[in-house]
């Protein structure tokens, strides 16, 4: 059976004298110099765990403790004598294989990329589903001041037009019993965009409004946004880029989450960097309630080539104004497939009317 040799020290005391150790059966006998004797039950014995070569230590019921160097001794003894310690000579095992600690890096590498590729945007979507109105509300909170402050100069549009602009946005746009909307315009220079907070306040820009050439070209933008809205893409995008924040907030309630949530919506809301399965999904909103309110998807597809367009001209008469078109156009990838699935609507909508 095995043989230890290392030091004996006495309880609570850094002095230590030559020992060993030896196990037999369910026993030990430990011999120090001088004559002086140990045993007892193996198992009584409490093991430190094995960690590369460092000494292992052999606490005794009396608060002595034996140390020792002898780590592959020490581990034969514990499987030999069946000691609890053995777990912690599995786990040595695994660390000094660098097979399984290649494995385990791949397996660790693997889940941070289902975490962040599926896992984050699935928890965003049922966080933000979740969410009640109160939330999106705290959360947009204060984001247009922001806006009105560093980004955006008050609407030039005739009182006139707005108003009739609002009234069928009231009249005809709106979802029932999906929460409020209200429509506000804003002058961000040659910049023709638009944008839904959380809230369901939707800012129009009037360049967009001058771009279009009818009512319904306004309408197709105006039921995109209200797309983000319903769908909630906006705040998804915000708590995935918040996601540690937002565990304080579902763990601790902590609504200095929500605050930091806020903090981040500005940005987001110029840049409007919503993934492409977001934009496909407002995308669908947009033309089925055309379609369901009498009006050609054509027209979707038509506002975004006349946006397409504006980009290539020269109209920004500053850098200022070009860098921010071409942000705008950058995060809405007018795409030849957006503009053939408006055509597809379209034929779906004369095919019905037939």
């Amino acid at each position: 059976m095995p043989l230890l040799r290392g030091h004996w020290h006495p309880p609570g005391s850094a002095a230590r004298r030559p020992a060993e150790l030896q196990v037999e059966g369910g026993g030990f006998l430990l011999r120090i110099e001088d004559g002086e004797s140990r045993s007892g039950r193996f198992d009584t014995l409490e093991i430190s765990d094995r960690v590369g070569d460092i000494p292992r230590r052999l606490e005794l019921e009396d608060g002595s403790i034996f140390e020792t160097a002898d780590n592959d001794a020490v581990d034969a003894a514990i499987r030999a004598a069946g000691h609890p310690a053995a777990r912690g000579h599995l786990v040595h095992r695994l660390e000094s294989r660098w097979r399984w600690i290649l494995a385990a890096l791949l397996l660790a590498a693997g889940l941070v990329f289902v975490t962040f590729r599926w896992g984050i945007p699935w928890a965003a979507r049922e966080i933000a589903l979740a969410m009640p109105d109160s939330a999106n509300q705290k959360i947009s909170e204060g984001a247009l001041e922001l806006l009105d402050k560093w980004v955006f100069e008050p609407s030039t549009l005739p009182q006139a037009r707005r108003e009739a602009i609002r009234r069928r946005f009231r009249a005809r746009l709106l979802p029932q019993g999906q929460g409020r909307f209200r429509l506000h315009f804003r002058d961000m220079g040659e910049v023709p965009n638009a944008m839904a907070l959380p809230s369901g306040d939707i800012v129009v820009t009037d360049r967009l409004v001058t771009l279009a050439e009818s009512p319904e070209e306004i309408d197709s933008v105006l039921l995109h946004e209200i797309g983000h809205v319903i769908h909630r893409h906006g705040l998804q995008s915000v708590i995935r880029s918040s996601f540690v924040g937002i565990g304080a907030l579902l763990v601790l309630g902590d609504v200095s989450a929500v605050n930091s949530l806020a903090a981040g919506l500005p940005l987001f809301l110029v840049e409007s960097r919503y993934s492409r399965g977001a934009e496909a999904e407002a995308d669908r909103y947009a033309l089925e309630h055309l379609m369901a309110l009498g009006e050609d998807p054509a027209v979707f597809g038509r506002m975004l080539q006349r946006l397409e367009a504006a980009a290539r001209t020269d109209e920004c008469d500053d850098e200022e104004g070009a860098r921010r078109l071409a942000s705008f156009l950058d995060s809405h990838p007018l795409t030849e497939d957006r503009v053939a699935q408006a055509r597809r609507y379209s034929e779906r909508f004369h095919a019905q009317r037939q």
